[in-house]
């Protein structure tokens, strides 16, 4: 057969089968070859994405199968590390996991495991008991959230509680929560605690009086407009002062001729000058000025100038010069001598006019008596600056006269007059007398105009108002009407608190040189001072209607502290305490030492009671353990099975202590637990004379930390021992039983018997391993 036969034959058959497929729908609508198309790759499509899923899910279940297979291998190696580790105290090790569709965590089971004795013993217990009724005292105030004093010092809050201000006297109580006992209950001791913390507070104490200083007036306000900052004002009204100031220094001529500067012109062979006791005044001195003209046919001509600079200050209202001169003159031939005295003054632009000039001409000798002279400045020292006097005396002589002429010169004096407008006020008050820890003063004022020299000074006890350091403040406000806030802090109250009477004083004193009057207005005034001192309270134990107190103590400033007192005895009956006494017994506190203004706030009261009880002799006894889980993937496909050990409460050496075991049910996961004992007893142990029927039990406890497991892809799990607890009894018998029971499964009993005389001797060591991610 041709190979172009077969293509024939082929296409024959795909005709009939087209015309086949076109019978069928005779007699039907005709669909079209294009929707024939669309519809066949579409189912097409559909097998296509159907295969791809079933064999994703295949690939997926095989993939899980196989991790899951691992995860056996890996929880059976986990047990072994674990069991591996425990032989080694401190000792540690890493375990890799492999996790994508499973993963590695912590069973929650809430497993109990308790093991016991059957002998008895006599065991310390705790028992705490908390405020659950207000006492027969509730003088104290509440603080915090409550509606009783009872709740608010009983549920282990700071911000609740009760507090006392400045009392000593008045008792604070309350009564406890009745205890359920039973009759082999012992007392040893009775603890009464109370959480407390001392407050200071701060005070504030504004002026109760005033004094006004020189002619100050009062305008408007009183003491009572002092307390706040709010711009009522107490106004007061300045005064007016003139001061007078000479400043001419040495001008009596009592310290030579120390201050002056001398000038002349003219043959200095004839002229003299210096200091004589010849005076206006006396004891004192003048400055003279002589010519001696000893020569003949020829006359003199020249002077002498005393010159001293003063400076002047401020802006003078007025201003005066005076001096005194006298004038000699002898010699012979005396025909027509002149002497001219001078004063020049120099401005401070540098001027100079002369403000006195007179002559005297002379005939004959004789003595012109000490004149007075003054002249009236105030118009022309109208400003501050330097300004020079100069004191002339001017000659000319005859030629033919050989007079000799001495000017003296005294009691020389430059005075300006300088009005100050002054406004002071002195402000009193006192403080209520405790334990002064820090103060704070304010002071808030203005003045109605600007440039007034501020002096505010607190006053020291006892040297009196300060000229410097603490309690000095000196200021110049720029501006009228300028609210200035002086505030001022020490650690040292008493500095400025009268320590007898709590007195204290601030002056405010402005001065200003001007001819008009001002104001200053106040605003406020007030000493702030804190009180915090010693603290010091009693803890009250309230038994057979009586109050016994505890020693002081002192109580802490900085945060609640805790402050107890133990009694192993009954303060009423010296008796050891009993079950019904402390049913009745009340607990509470008193102040011993406290400031008026220092609060002490107790947060809570508590009882701790230490007795002994008779119970059977457990060696451990937990709440709940720590499993291992390894849950596996969705489409894990395995049955229940054991991996390694057995699940029974105990094992000897023969068994591993852990239980590895797959579980199926709420998905496939593989559990590792060590929810049981190892028991090695029948060893014989000799202890000097003596025998024991040795028994030893241990137990691996794992344990994790919050959030140490977890994550995705491969992990390292590190298993490490972190140490052991060992509990012994020993019991004076050859017969006993160790019971140990797991959740709430009946015990199972294991009789440690051994012959007669010998004692018991039991040893349980609890190793612990934390799980974590390494």
């Amino acid at each position: 057969m041709s190979v172009r036969g077969m293509g024939r034959r082929d296409v024959v058959a795909r005709v009939k089968s087209k015309k086949s497929f076109g019978g069928a729908l005779r007699g039907r609508k005709g669909i079209s070859p294009v929707v024939s198309t669309i519809i066949i790759s579409a189912i097409l499509l559909i097998i296509l994405v159907i295969a791809s899923f079933v064999s994703t899910n295949i690939l997926e279940m095989q993939v899980t199968n196989s991790e899951f297979e691992q995860a056996k291998s890996s929880m059976l190696a986990l047990n072994q590390v674990i069991q591996d580790v425990a032989l080694r105290p401190g000792s540690g090790s890493y375990l890799q996991f492999n996790q994508r569709s499973g993963g590695i965590g912590v069973y929650d089971n809430q497993e109990r495991l308790k093991v016991y004795t059957s002998e008895t013993e006599l065991v310390e217990e705790k028992l705490t008991l908390r405020p659950n009724e207000n006492g027969s005292y509730s003088d104290w105030s509440a603080f915090g959230p409550g509606v009783y004093h009872w709740d608010r010092t009983g549920d282990s809050n700071d911000n609740t509680g009760v507090e006392i201000v400045g009392n000593t006297t008045s008792r604070e109580t309350v009564k406890l929560a009745n205890v359920t006992y039973s009759p082999d209950w012992s007392i040893l001791s009775v603890t009464g605690y109370l959480r407390a913390k001392a407050n200071g507070s701060l005070q504030g104490f504004s002026p109760k009086n005033f004094s006004l200083l020189g002619s100050t007036s009062l305008l408007e306000g009183g003491v009572d407009n002092l307390t706040l900052n709010d711009q009522n004002y107490m106004r007061f009204k300045s005064y007016n002062t003139n001061i007078i100031t000479n400043l001419v220094k040495n001008g009596n001529i009592s310290n030579g001729t120390n201050n002056w500067n001398y000038y002349e012109n003219g043959d200095v062979s004839k002229i003299n000058y210096g200091v004589t006791s010849e005076s206006f005044t006396s004891p004192s001195s003048s400055l003279f000025i002589q010519i001696i003209d000893n020569s003949t046919g020829q006359g003199y001509s020249g002077y002498g100038s005393f010159n001293q600079t003063v400076p002047v200050e401020g802006s003078p209202v007025s201003a005066r010069f005076y001096f005194n001169y006298s004038i000699k003159c002898n010699g012979t031939g005396i025909g027509s001598e002149n002497v001219k005295i001078m004063v020049n003054l120099t401005l401070t632009n540098g001027t100079t006019i002369t403000i006195y000039n007179n002559s005297t001409t002379f005939t004959s000798a004789r003595t012109l008596n000490w004149s007075y002279i003054e002249c009236n400045l105030s118009s022309i020292v109208t400003q501050s600056g330097n300004y020079t006097l100069a004191l002339i005396a001017s000659f000319s002589t005859g030629k033919s006269s050989r007079p000799t002429i001495t000017v003296y010169l005294d009691d020389i004096g430059l005075e300006i007059v300088r009005s100050f407008g002054t406004c002071g006020v002195e402000f009193i008050g006192s403080a209520d007398l405790g334990n002064w820890k820090n103060l704070t003063w304010t002071i808030d004022s203005a003045w109605n105009i600007s440039n007034v020299n501020t002096t505010i000074q607190v006053y020291r006890y006892p040297s009196g108002y300060p000229t410097s350091g603490d309690g000095y403040y000196f200021y110049n406000n720029s501006n009228a009407n300028e609210d200035r806030t002086i505030t001022g802090y020490t650690d040292n109250p008493s500095q400025f608190l009268n320590s007898t009477t709590g007195e204290w004083r601030i002056n405010i004193t402005g001065v200003k040189e001007t001819t008009q009057t001002f104001e200053l207005k106040v605003d406020l005034i007030k000493f702030e001072i804190f009180y915090e001192g010693d603290v010091k309270a009693v803890l009250i134990f309230r038994t057979h209607g009586n109050d016994y107190q505890s020693q002081e103590f002192a109580i802490s400033h900085t945060s609640f502290e805790d402050y107890s007192n133990t009694s192993t005895k009954n303060p009423s009956t010296g008796s050891a305490w009993t079950w019904d006494e402390i049913n009745d017994l009340e607990i509470g506190a008193s102040a011993t030492t406290l400031g008026p203004y220092e609060t002490l706030q107790i947060s809570e009261f508590w009882v701790e009671i230490e007795y002994t009880k008779t119970q059977l002799g457990t060696l451990c006894d937990y709440p709940s353990l720590v499993s291992l889980i390894y849950r596996g993937g969705s489409r894990t496909a395995t049955t229940s099975m054991v991996l390694a050990g057995k699940d029974s409460p105990w094992v000897d050496m023969s068994d591993q202590l852990g239980y590895v075991r797959v579980e199926v049910g709420d998905g496939s996961r593989i559990i590792l637990d060590y929810n049981r004992v190892r028991v090695v007893t029948n060893s014989i142990v000799l202890v000097g004379e003596d025998k024991y029927n040795f028994t030893e039990v241990s137990l691996i406890r794992l344990y994790t930390e919050p959030g140490s497991l977890g994550g995705s892809g491969t992990i390292n799990l590190k298993i490490q021992n972190t140490g052991t607890n060992i509990v012994t009894r020993v019991y004076d018998k050859s017969n006993c039983t160790l019971y140990i029971q797991v959740g709430n499964k009946d015990p199972v009993s294991m009789p440690l018997i051994s012959e007669e005389g010998i004692k018991t001797a039991i040893i349980f060591t609890e190793i612990k391993i934390k799980i974590s991610m390494g």
